[in-house]
C-alpha cells in the first residue's frame, strides 16, 4: 500500500511538517531551507518501514503520522524514553496502543545493531555526539556493547502491532544518504572507541563490495555445478523416455544460453568451458534428451548471475552515459575500475569528486534496485554538474517506469527544482509547513 502524506509536529521543537507524496507519478521532490529537517525527514521515513523504534524515539518531535490510503500509523513521543504507536483504519483506531520504552531493552541490545543506528543518526547531525553526549541511551548502548549480551533482543518490525506488519509487508526501501562520500567504520568489538576509527574512501568500498558480490556468486555456479553434473546420470535414466524434443529449438535456446555465457567469460567472471553446439541438422537423435538436460542445467546456472548482472548493467548504464573521456568497466577481482579513452586505468581515488559522487550514488541505487522499492536521496545534485543532474532523474523516471519504483527526492539543487515545478514542496514562512 503505497504512503500519501507525512507529518510531523513541532520537529526541533517548533516546526511542522507536511510532505505529501506524489502518488500518480511516484516522483516526489522537495526542498526546503537548511535546518529545517529535509535529512530528518527522510531519515524518518526509513527508519519507520525498517522499525528502528530507537531512531524514531531519538528524533525531537511531539507527534509523528505515516498516512497511507485508508490507514495511518501515529507516532507520538511521551518523553525522551517512550513512544506510544496507535494504527488507524480511517479515523478509528485498530487494535491496541502499543508502548515502545527503551529502558525495556536496557539489558538487550544488539552491538551491531546499534551501529546500524549510530551510522544512520550520523547522517543527521553534525556529529554523534550533538544527538548522544548528554543522553543516558548512549551509556547503555556502551555498556550493551561492553556486555556483549547473547541474547540480546532486535528492534525491527517484530515490535510493531501485527496490523502494522501487515500495511508494511512486502515493501522494500533504500535510504541513500547526502553523507556517501566518505565512510567511517569502527571495529565491532568496540563499537564505541572513538580512536579506533578508520575513515575509507566510499568509492573503494564500493568496489569492494561488489568485487565481494561476484566472488559469492562464482562460488555459488561452480557449486552447483558440482551438484547438477553429479546427478545428471540419474537424471538422464529417469526422464522421460517418450518426449519428443525438436533438435532446432534446442539449438536456439542452448545458442541464447551459449551468449550469455560467453558475456560473463568476456568479463572474467567465468572460465572457458562450454563448448558450441553442433548445427540441428548435426544433432544425433539419440543425444536430444541429453541435450536438453544441459540445457535446463546450464540456464539454471547462468540465472544465478541474472538479477546481479541486471543491477550491473544498470549501474554502469548510469555513469558511462555521464562520464567524459573515461568510462567504468568491470572487473571481477576488484569490482570495477575506471578507464580512460588511451586504455590506462585510472586509480578511483584520484577521481574528481563529482565522478565518484556519481558512481558511489550510481552503485547505491543500481543495487539496492527490485520491484517496487520506496527509493529515499538525500541531495542527489551533490558534487554534480547540473547536466549530470537532468542525466539522473531521467534514469530516475525511467527507474519508476521500469521496477514501479516510488522516489522522495529532498534537494537544494535548483536545477533540478526548475525542472520539477508541480513536485516541488515548500517551506510556508508564515506557518512554517512544508507544502
Amino acid at each position: 500500500m503505497p504512503l500519501v502524506r507525512v507529518e510531523i509536529s513541532h520537529l526541533f521543537g517548533q516546526i511542522d511538517h507536511q510532505l505529501k507524496i506524489d502518488t500518480a507519478t511516484r516522483l516526489t521532490v522537495f526542498t526546503a531551507p537548511n535546518g529545517y529537517g529535509k535529512t530528518v525527514l527522510l531519515n524518518l521515513i526509513d527508519a519507520f518501514y525498517r522499525g528502528d523504534l530507537p531512531f524514531i524515539l531519538s528524533v525531537d518531535f511531539k507527534q509523528l503520522e505515516f498516512i497511507f490510503e485508508q490507514q495511518s500509523v501515529h507516532f507520538n513521543k511521551l518523553d525522551e524514553q517512550r513512544l506510544s504507536i496507535s494504527h488507524k483504519i480511517g479515523n478509528k483506531t485498530s487494535g491496541e496502543q502499543q508502548l515502545f520504552d527503551i529502558n525495556d531493552f536496557s539489558d538487550g541490545f544488539n552491538p551491531k545493531e546499534l551501529d546500524q543506528i549510530y551510522q544512520t543518526i550520523a547522517t543527521t547531525a553534525q556529529s554523534q555526539m550533538d544527538i548522544w553526549g548528554n543522553n543516558d541511551f548512549a551509556q547503555q548502548c556502551h555498556e550493551a556493547s561492553v556486555n556483549q549480551h547473547p541474547e540480546a533482543v532486535r528492534w525491527n518490525k517484530q515490535l510493531y502491532s501485527h496490523e502494522i506488519k501487515a500495511l508494511l509487508k512486502n515493501q522494500p526501501v533504500n535510504l541513500i544518504s547526502s553523507q556517501r562520500f566518505h565512510l567511517t567504520t569502527q571495529n565491532e568489538t568496540d563499537l564505541f572507541n572513538c580512536n579506533n576509527e578508520t575513515t575509507l574512501i566510499a568509492i573503494e568500498k564500493c568496489a569492494i563490495d561488489l568485487a565481494s558480490e561476484f566472488s559469492a556468486h562464482q562460488q555459488n555456479y561452480e557449486q552447483t555445478a558440482k551438484e547438477l553434473d553429479a546427478t545428471l546420470p540419474n537424471r538422464l535414466l529417469a526422464q522421460d523416455q517418450s518426449c519428443e524434443l525438436e533438435p532446432k529449438i534446442l539449438h536456439k535456446q542452448y545458442k541464447n544460453l551459449y551468449k550469455t555465457r560467453i558475456e560473463l567469460e568476456s568479463i572474467g567472471l567465468l572460465q572457458p568451458q562450454v563448448p558450441p553446439l553442433p548445427a540441428p541438422a548435426d544433432i544425433n537423435q539419440a543425444d536430444v534428451k541429453l541435450i536438453d538436460l544441459l540445457v535446463k542445467d546450464l540456464r539454471t546456472k547462468l540465472n544465478l548471475f541474472q538479477s546481479l548482472m541486471n543491477k550491473v548493467d544498470l549501474f554502469i548504464m548510469m555513469v558511462n552515459q555521464n562520464l567524459s573521456f573515461k568510462s567504468l568497466a568491470l572487473c571481477p577481482q576488484n569490482g570495477f575500475k575506471v578507464v580512460c579513452d588511451n586504455n590506462k586505468t585510472i586509480k578511483l581515488g584520484i577521481l574528481s569528486s563529482g565522478e565518484q559522487q556519481l558512481i558511489i550514488l550510481s552503485y547505491q541505487i543500481a543495487m539496492s534496485m527490485q520491484e517496487h522499492l520506496l527509493l529515499l536521496i538525500d541531495e542527489p545534485e551533490a558534487g554534480i554538474s547540473s547536466q549530470w543532474q537532468t542525466n539522473l532523474l531521467n534514469t530516475f523516471k525511467q527507474l519508476i517506469k521500469d521496477f514501479n519504483t516510488n522516489i522522495i527526492i529532498a534537494t537544494q539543487s535548483a536545477h533540478i527544482i526548475d525542472n520539477q515545478d508541480n513536485l516541488i514542496i515548500k517551506r510556508c514562512e508564515s506557518c512554517g509547513h512544508l507544502h
